[in-house]
This record gives C-alpha cells, structure tokens and sequence, in this order.
C-alpha cells in the first residue's frame, strides 16, 4: 500500500509535565481568586456580622407560623387553646405567628383569667415562649368584654370596639401595633404598654367618675388618644371629666411620641379636661412627651384646664403643641 507517515513515538514524559504545568497554573489562579473570595466574606462576617446572622438563623428556626380562619363558633375560646398549647412550652424562647382571618363573632363566650372575665387572652402563660397575633385580615371586633395581653404578646392590626362599662384592654407588657382600639371608661389599662401607630379612643355617655383613654405606663409612638365625657348628668363639683392620659399610681415611666391627646367634654358641670395627666406612685418616675399635640376643651365653670398636669416625678416636654380649644 502507499504510507502518507510515518509513526513517531509520543513522548510520555515531556507530555505529562505539559499537562502538569498547565494544571498548576490554573490551580494557581483559582486559588488566588478563591483566597482573595474567602477574605472578603470572612471580613464581611467579622464581629457583630457574624453574631447578626447566627441571631437571624436562630430566628428562622425558632419562628412558627400559623393560621386561624373563624367558623363562627367559640371561636375566642378555640383561639385561645391554640396559643396556649404553644405558649405552655417552657423549654425554649420561640416565637409564633397567628394570622386570624375572618369574623370573630363569638367574642361574648367569657374566657376567665385569673377571676376576671375576657372577650380574647393573649399570655398569662409566665414562659419564654412569645406569639404574635395578625389581625389585618379579620373584621372588626365588638364586645361587651375586655382584652387582656401581657409581654407575652404582640398585637398587630386589632380593630376592637369594647362596648362594656370597662377599659379595652388590659396590658401588662403587650404591644399592640397599628390597631383601633375603642372604649367606654377607657382604651387601655394595666401596668404598661407598647403602641405603635394606634388610633385609641375612649367615648363615654353614662355617669362615670373619669374617662381615661390610656391608664398606664409605657412607651407609645405615634398614637392618637382621644378621650370623650358625653353624659350631661355629672353632678357639679365633683370629678367627672375626660383624660387623654391618666396615669394614677404609675410604676412605670411613660414615653409619649409623636401623635396627640385631646380630652372633650360635654358640659361645664364635668369639672375636668386634661390631655395629660400623671401622678406616680414612685416620684422618680418619669413623663417624657415628644413632638405630641396635646388639646382640651375650655368650658366655664370648669374647675381644671390643663394640657400636661404632672403631680410629682419628673417631666420632660419637648417640642409639643398644646391647645385650649372652645
């Protein structure tokens, strides 16, 4: 036949040490690229970055959620043996999210705690173990009965009409974002509370002694509390009024910031109209109010007008707009 080549003989050795160089230079760049990667995240994960991102892993693991659709029976008390089954759990400081969706009709049956009756509890458990309860997609909420919530708690979007002779809701530690709170005698009571962007309001057409819309210590922020006397059978000479923050026998500082308290009342036998109005039982406890509008109603005859009336502590009013108004 006819030979085009010739075989030649490959030489193993010298084509080995070509693969190899060529390997040790990649080797040796993705290394530097590597390396230079590593720096750069072990530099971005230092100190308070890596405890942030241990604490947002934790988080993740500890959350649980859940969903609450009403059926329109029991369901306060249904609500309430959800919580607390994950509340009882004393082991471990995870959080749960209720998400309640639809009407809560049901809110007459009386959930009993500690010898007082309540429409919904929120706590009570005295465990690590927190939950917060969404109310953005469920109707507004009427009762005779009160709420009760402690630091437990974590209320969002609440829209409660309290029909009762009694305050809204009874807080000892609770935060309650975004929600509308309406009382008789009062909006919330207890020993503190946390709101964030609430509309609370206290209307009262029967012959109470005082209106309070808040009573109790605490830290609210950018909150409109708005307190009204509507009875004209007051007796002249006596208390009857309307407070927009009345805080007797207070145990914890109260932070106002941002929004307003207004005080109304109906006749001039009411004799008192205060926005607000503070006396603690520990005289080293302190009223700061921030950037607050703070208004009542002038009617003659009255025996007090006052716009922030504190009786002993300390008081701090910072860029505030205070108003008497006809």
């Amino acid at each position: 036949g006819i030979v085009s080549q010739t075989v030649t003989t490959i030489n193993v050795e010298t084509l080995y040490n070509s693969m190899q160089s060529k390997l040790d230079d990649f080797y040796t760049e993705k290394q530097g690229q590597f390396i230079a990667w590593f720096n750069l995240i072990q530099g971005l994960l230092e100190g308070d970055y890596v405890a942030n991102l241990a604490s947002e892993v934790l988080e993740l693991q500890n959350n649980q959620d859940t969903v609450f659709k009403t059926t329109g029976v029991d369901d306060n008390v249904k609500l309430k043996t959800v919580i607390d089954n994950f509340l009882a759990v004393a082991s471990d400081n995870m959080r749960m999210t209720v998400k309640v969706i639809g009407d809560l009709f049901s809110c007459q049956n009386a959930i009993n705690l500690n010898g007082v009756d309540y429409a919904l509890v929120f706590g009570g458990k005295g465990t690590n173990r927190k939950i917060t309860v969404d109310f953005s997609r469920c109707a507004t909420i009427d009762s005779s009965l009160p709420i009760y919530a402690d630091s437990q708690a974590e209320i969002i979007g609440l829209k409660f009409n309290c029909t009762g002779n009694n305050p809204a809701i009874t807080s000892n530690g609770a935060r309650i974002e975004k929600s509308i709170i309406n009382g008789t005698t009062g909006a919330i009571t207890g020993t503190h509370a946390i709101a964030k962007d609430c509309k609370l309001k206290a209307v009262c057409t029967v012959d109470v002694d005082r209106v309070k819309t808040i009573n109790c210590g605490g830290y609210f922020e950018n909150c409109d509390m708005v307190a009204e006397q509507r009875s004209d059978t007051a007796v002249a000479g006596n208390t009857y009024g309307a407070f927009a923050v009345y805080a007797d026998s207070l145990d914890f500082p109260l932070n106002i910031v941002g929004g307003s308290a207004i005080a109304h009342i109906k006749t001039s036998s009411q004799n008192e109209a205060i926005g607000i109005y503070v006396a603690p039982y520990n005289t080293g406890i302190v009223l700061n109010v921030k950037s607050c509008r703070v208004a009542q109603t002038v009617k003659t005859g009255m025996k007090q007008t006052e716009s922030i009336k504190l009786k002993s502590g300390y008081r701090s009013v910072i860029g505030c707009a205070l108003f008497q108004e006809a």
